[in-house]
């Protein structure tokens, strides 16, 4: 059977005739292998505005809503219940602390609130307090 020529953009299916192996050694039969294709800039050539050799199109950084607050230095046993009621002079959307595996916080958490003033506010009035003997940090997230 007469073999496909081979794909020419930078990503898609390869096809290695029976015995050629791109990784070295040697295989049996033909197959289909999908990878990149050759050394240069990897851009997805089927994307609208990109192909072989242009640019990724420029995106402006995201910017924070101001909304929610990131509280460091939490105990092990802090749940988001107890997190929530620590704030509870604001108006609390949503709590979240980080657990791991074994469902223990890792000492971190984030706190939604319900407007950038009332997140400056609870960063002003709870930051360095105390939650089980534990001083907490409370700043807002850059990332939420």
């Amino acid at each position: 059977p007469a073999m496909p020529p081979p794909y020419g953009g930078m990503y898609g299916v390869y096809y290695f005739p029976p015995g050629a192996n791109p990784a070295g050694g040697r295989m049996r039969g033909g197959r289909a292998v999908m990878g990149r294709g050759p050394p240069g800039p990897m851009y997805f050539a089927g994307a609208p505005g990109m192909g072989p050799g242009m640019p990724p199109p420029q995106m402006p950084p995201p910017q924070p809503s101001g909304l929610q607050v990131v509280v460091h230095n939490l105990p092990w046993s802090c749940t988001w219940q107890q997190l929530k009621d620590h704030f509870r002079e604001f108006k609390v959307e949503r709590t979240d602390v980080v657990v791991d595996q074994m469902g223990r916080s890792r000492g971190f958490g984030t706190v939604r609130l319900a407007s950038p003033a009332e997140a400056e506010a609870a960063c002003q009035r709870l930051n360095n307090s105390k939650i089980e003997d534990r001083t907490i940090s409370v700043r807002i997230d850059r990332f939420g």
